[in-house]
């Protein structure tokens, strides 16, 4: 199962008055459990331009868990850490979940968020599978920083036993805030999309809230489904 969300940042509403200077944005996306520097921090010489460049060091192009099986595993770019084992914790904790006698198929916002620790996807199961960023926003009024936020979107697709349904649970958390901006006035863009299947001529059936959807600050999570009928697969043999 696969489900990638884009939040992206709408252009922001400049502040009002003619005379005012508007306020600038310089926006990032990192790791769930990355924080964000102070106003004091970011406010010292070159302070922006650290939190810049550390936060180049984090970025993640994968699209797939590593554990990922069958064709697609080669023809998409991995995360390079494993995603199976909850942060922090050692191998005995996956071996145990590997041998229960039914799987995990559902999967709380917690859970995610405390298997993800700096991890860009965490495997629960092979039905329930999440992923998840934090999204960073530094506002600067005529080059210098006045205010920032932040909020994070967790993405956590499961399927029910014996269902060929998959639901995929967008959450939208942890909004902060401070100093001078304009974080209210953002429009938070979610898109989702499937980047390939085997055999190509599936078809898939979409339920819940359609994609994609604007959100505003502040706003909550959304579920919105994936449906491929039986029949469309590959014959094993």
């Amino acid at each position: 199962m696969a489900a990638v969300a884009v939040p992206a940042l709408l252009a922001p509403v400049g502040s009002a008055g003619a005379e005012e200077p508007k306020l600038e944005i310089v926006s990032t996306v990192g790791p769930l459990d990355s924080e964000m520097p102070s106003l004091e921090e970011l406010r010292k010489p070159g302070g922006v331009e650290r939190w810049l460049a550390s936060e180049r060091g984090q970025q993640r192009q994968a699209v797939l868990p590593r554990e990922t099986v069958g064709p697609v595993r080669s023809s998409l770019p991995r995360a390079a850490a494993e995603s199976a084992t909850p942060s922090g914790a050692g191998r005995d904790v996956l071996a145990a979940a590997v041998q229960l006698p039914e799987p995990a198929h559902p999967m709380s916002r917690k859970q995610c968020a405390k298997g993800l620790g700096s991890k860009k996807y965490f495997v629960r199961s092979r039905f329930a599978v999440c992923s998840g960023e934090i999204f960073k926003q530094v506002w600067l009024k005529q080059g210098r920083p006045v205010g920032r936020s932040s909020y994070k979107v967790m993405t956590v697709g499961t399927a029910a036993k014996n269902s060929r349904t998959i639901t995929v649970t967008y959450h939208l958390t942890d909004f902060s805030s401070s100093g001078a901006h304009n974080a209210f006035g953002l429009g938070i863009n979610i898109n989702g999309k499937i980047e390939k299947s085997w055999p190509s001529r599936v078809t898939h059936k979409y339920g819940g809230v359609r994609l994609p959807i604007r959100k505003g600050w502040g706003d909550s999570g959304f579920r919105h489904t994936v449906y491929a009928a039986a029949g469309q697969g590959i014959p094993d043999g």
